[in-house]
């Protein structure tokens, strides 16, 4: 769940990744992200609450989907927003979101 999450950051500029002598790759804030992270301070407090709640209570199963759910709106977020999105780019996000509704509906 990490590096999925981190190849986006890098490919928009708020992250930079490197390899160690052990050929590991090691990522950092650049400072556009740390911009990001400063403008959005109020969401990723909120996060870290949550976070820190559900380790306190053990988490539910009601807890994974929320998480799922917010790693959603950011990779979202992250695809729209660091570079000018494609129309094709923004019909197929739009047609995932809606395929993705539609089988929770069904459940």
């Amino acid at each position: 769940m990490v590096y999925p999450t981190l190849t986006p950051l890098e490919n928009i500029g708020y992250a930079s990744a490197s390899v160690d002598v052990a050929n590991r790759k090691l990522y950092a804030i650049t400072p556009e992200g740390q911009s990001f992270l400063g403008e959005n301070k109020p969401q990723v407090d909120t996060i870290f609450a949550r976070l820190a709640g559900e380790s306190q209570t053990g988490g539910s199963g009601v807890a994974i989907v929320i998480r799922a759910m917010w790693n959603l709106r950011a990779s979202v977020k992250l695809k729209l927003s660091g570079r000018a999105a494609t129309c094709e780019q923004i019909q197929a996000v739009s047609d995932v979101l809606d395929e993705a509704a539609k089988k929770i509906e069904r459940m």
